[in-house]
């Protein structure tokens, strides 16, 4: 979706991983030098889930976490588990 006055979240975590996914972030943003192999994951991962859902990554900071992150919301058994 182009970006618009109601998806500013939404928009700037499928640009962040789209230009990494072009190897592109770097240009945009300093940041700590990525794993090539986990940077992917994250994308193809990013790339996935939907915007509303899009919550539960919040805060990850490597494909494991994102992975962890979504079992730990999808899931859960207790009385609060989303199934």
């Amino acid at each position: 979706d182009m970006l618009n006055a109601d998806n500013w979240y939404p928009w700037k975590r499928c640009m962040q991983a789209l230009l990494r996914e072009y190897n592109l972030l770097s240009h945009i943003e300093r940041m700590r030098e990525w794993d090539e192999i986990d940077m992917r994951a994250q994308n193809q991962i990013e790339l996935c889930v939907g915007d509303m859902e899009m919550v539960y990554l919040i805060g990850a900071l490597t494909a494991g976490q994102m992975w962890s992150q979504l079992i730990m919301v999808k899931e859960s058994r207790g009385e609060l588990g989303v199934m």
